[in-house]
Parts: C-alpha cells; structure tokens; sequence
C-alpha cells in the first residue's frame, strides 16, 4: 500500500482511478481534498516531521510546488500559526528584493474544507535537487575548492538577508540544497526573525522565541538572544560535517568542551581551518562581524594560497535544469587535448541502422535504438555493450532516459511507447497514437512523457499510471519531434 494522492497523511488505499482526474477535488477513499484554493493540486506526502506543518508535494498545472499545511493541532495556537506564515513573509519580501539563493513565495492562503477545518497553506517554488546532508550521504566528504566556492556562496546569499535585517536562525547541511544545475538555495525559512525585532524584544525583556539545531546552534541563540553572528556560527559549523563526513556531536568532546574536527578532515589547508574556527568562535565578538568581512578574509586566503578566484553563480532559478549525479566521486568535466582526435571510440553492436541515441543523466552510459527493434545499453568509458532491451515489434525510433536515470522510454514503429527499468529490463507498454511514434520525451520532473507521432498529434503520459492525459492536435504533418521547456510547463 503506498499513500494516497490527497491531502490525509493517513490515507494508505490504493490509487484512485477517479482521484486522477483533473476536476476532482475530493479523494474518493477519505473524503480529503484534492485540488486546494482551486489551483494547486495535491501529489504526494514528501514529510510530516518538520516543524509545525505536512510537506506535500503539489502540482499548479505542470509545475511542481511545495505546499506546507500547518498541522491541525496548532491551528488555535496563535504564536505557531505566526511562526507558519513567518516563511512566506520572509520569502515574500526576498522575493520584492530580487534576492536569489532562496526559494520563491508563491501563495499563503487559509482554505476550509467540507468538514468545517480550517487549512493554513503556504505554497513555494520546489527547488529542484537535494540538500547537503543528501550530497554528504552520495559524496563523503568536501573538497577544498568546493569549500571555498559553497562558503562564498553561502555567505552571499545571508549578505543578501542579512541586508534586509532578517536572520535565518537555523542554518545547517538539510536547510541548504544544491539545484541541480549546480547552485546553493538556503531553505526553510521558518524561523527567521527580523533583527530589529529581536533586538527591541530583548531590550523590553520580551521572550524570544528559542531556535535550536543541535550540534549547530549557538549558546546565545539557545538563550533567546540570537544575533548575526549566530548566523555565522551555524555557517562554520554546517562546514564540519561537509569537511568531515561527521555530524558535529560525533566529534565533540563534552568533558573538555571542545570540537575535534580539525583532525577528521583531509587536503584542507590550515587557514581555511583557522578561518572556520573562527566562524564557531564561542562569542559573537570573537566571529566575524557581518557578511563583507567573510568575503574579504576569503579573498586574503584565496590570496595566501595563490588560489585562483572564484566567483559562485547565485542566480535566479536555473535555465536549464540537470539531473543530479548519483555516484560516489563528484562529478569532472573531462578536458579534450587539442592534439588528439576527439573521436575516442566506436560502439558496434546493432545489426540496422541506429535511429536514436541519449546519454544517461550520470553521462555514465548511452542507449541506442536501431532499426533491428532492440536497444542497447552501454558503459561510456569501455564501450562495453551492457544489454539489449528487446520486445518492440517494429523500428525503435526514439530512446529518452527518466531524469532519475531509472527508466528509459522508446517510441517505435509498432505504434507503442515501451518504459524499461534499465537495471532489470523489466516493461510496461503504453499505446494510443495511431502511427508510429517518432519522438519521446520525458519531463523535468519525470512525471511526465510527451509523444510525436507521424499521426500528426503529440500526446501527453502520466508516467506512474501510463494515463494518456491530452492530446495537442494542430499540425497538419508528422511531428517529428518534441521537447520540453526547463520548468516542465511548455
């Protein structure tokens, strides 16, 4: 059993035929609601263990958002219903600022369903990729460049916030995601405050709300006294576990008080060492005192180390998003010697001409497909042929691999779509133009296959049903090709 696509976290029937349909609006298991503020339709449960509120997956159309909805517990607590809607404020004024680096507001909104309850909702940009704790489970640990880079990076986009006087508060390898084209995104805005508010709330003697990341937070900051430097000292310490593969509190020495991480990390020059420490310094006044003075030491370090400059790419969000590569070693763009050829070797194995060909998102493998009706498998770097996939009755025309690298769709002569599994072969065939199918393509998100058939059509596949969902009629000839647009809504 796997969760339904409603709002009920609970809800654990099978899929409903009747719940995919694009005007439903209430599950037909739990009576939950489907489609929200008559716009966002629910997907799936990404989480209900952050904070006050359920993660969901959503769809506004084709494009994927995140929707949060406070749990229903706090929904008369006043102070948690403020701290929920504190992340679209935030987000909201970043986004007037044109500040980049963080997600996108994009709607916070009270809906009450047929029972009576009362939603609270907020809806954000879903930021395409995985957070640093994830890079450090497929990664291990930070190279020394990339250090460097990713703490400029960091640290420009709290240059950012910090000049809108708000403070994140709970920095830290989940809250910070690596889109996949290769940028960092601070995330989970939740408990920010404004700065001016906690200094005039201190001063009154008001209670300040205490945010606490074990293993990341500052002593000031568990005392209600949060400050910019408290930013700063979850910045240095979110840096020992990337340097380190370790979580903060598997290194630290609470008899002596101490954190022993400067021994755990390898190829790591001492100044950049030196310059961390003192990111974690126990009192702010030992810190660095705003953003500008951790930019400028990185440059005298750069300096020292006769490094060349970097400059990370914060932007808004990326043109053209890439699948995230999923083995061990980080990712190298291979230099090409002028001098030698570049053509490095030739793949032979198909008895007819190949039609197709696409490299795999890790760039690991191609898949081909032939005029003999099979594909084919094989490793990049050997040229070995890997597999062949067959069950086509007719050409394959066209080959394209899932964003995940998982499956792999082929269109062919014999009027069907095939989906294989690339790492057991295993199939399932989708069917509805009336000719052959020239071109597939999948979406961003995967979620999703176009088709051009010599039928004259293109036809939309929700990839985890096989449902045809549209067909776009207009051409009045083949459609020899389709694509998507980097957000999956063109």
């Amino acid at each position: 059993m796997k969760p339904c696509y409603c709002i009920n976290p609970n809800c654990y029937q099978p899929d409903h035929p009747s719940n995919n349909n694009s005007n439903t609006r209430y599950c037909q298991s739990c009576g939950s609601e489907l489609l929200l503020n008559g716009q966002y339709r629910v997907s799936r449960l990404l989480s209900d263990t952050t904070g006050f509120g359920v993660v969901y997956e959503a769809f506004e159309g084709f494009t994927a958002k995140i929707l949060k909805v406070l749990q229903e517990k706090w929904n008369n607590d006043p102070k948690a219903v403020e701290l929920f809607k504190r992340e679209y404020d935030v987000l909201l004024e970043l986004s007037r600022q044109n500040v980049t680096g963080v997600p996108r507001a994009d709607a916070y909104f009270q809906y009450s369903t047929r029972e009576g309850k009362i939603l609270h909702c907020l809806v954000m940009e879903k930021v395409e990729g995985i957070n640093l704790e994830q890079w450090l489970n497929q990664y291990d640990s930070l190279s020394q460049k990339r250090a460097f880079k990713w703490l400029r990076e960091i640290t420009l986009i709290l240059d950012k916030i910090h000049q809108q006087n708000w403070l994140h508060r709970d920095i830290k390898p989940p809250n910070i995601m690596l889109r996949n084209s290769g940028e960092l995104v601070l995330i989970d805005f939740g408990t920010a405050r404004e700065e001016t508010q906690t200094y005039h709330q201190k001063v009154k003697g008001q209670q300040v709300t205490g945010i606490i990341s074990r293993g990341y937070t500052p002593n000031e900051q568990q005392h209600g006294q949060a400050v910019i430097q408290s930013d700063f000292h979850a910045l240095g310490r979110t840096f020992v576990p990337l340097l380190t593969g370790k979580h903060p509190l598997e290194i630290y020495d609470a008899v002596n008080d101490v954190l022993s991480w400067r021994e755990e990390t390898e190829n790591i020059h001492p100044l950049l060492l030196d310059f961390i420490d003192e990111l974690m310094g126990r009192l702010p006044k030992n810190r660095p005192a705003n953003t500008r003075v951790i930019l400028q030491r990185l440059d005298e370090i750069e300096r020292q180390l006769k490094l060349p400059p970097i400059t990370p790419t914060i932007t808004s969000p990326p043109p053209n998003p890439q699948p995230v590569v999923t083995q061990k070693q980080s990712p190298v763009i291979p230099k090409i010697n002028s001098s030698v050829s570049p053509l490095d070797k030739t793949l032979t194995g198909h008895s007819y001409r190949v039609n197709s060909v696409v490299y795999s998102p890790d760039g690991r493998y191609l898949a081909s497909g032939s005029l003999d009706k099979t594909i084919k498998i094989w490793e990049v770097a050997t040229g070995k042929g890997l597999r062949t996939l067959t069950g086509h009755s007719g050409v394959v025309l066209s080959v394209a691999y899932s964003p995940d690298g998982r499956y792999l769709a082929s269109g062919s002569q014999d009027k069907t779509i095939k989906i294989w599994e690339v790492a057991t072969g295993k199939v399932r065939t989708l069917t509805g133009h009336s000719s052959e199918f020239l071109s597939v393509v999948y979406s961003p998100d995967g979620r999703y296959l176009a088709s051009g058939s010599s039928d004259k059509t293109i036809k939309i596949w929700e990839v985890a049903t096989g449902k045809e969902l549209r067909t776009l009629t207009g051409h009045s000839m083949t459609v020899w090709s389709v694509a998507y647009s980097p957000d999956g809504r063109y």
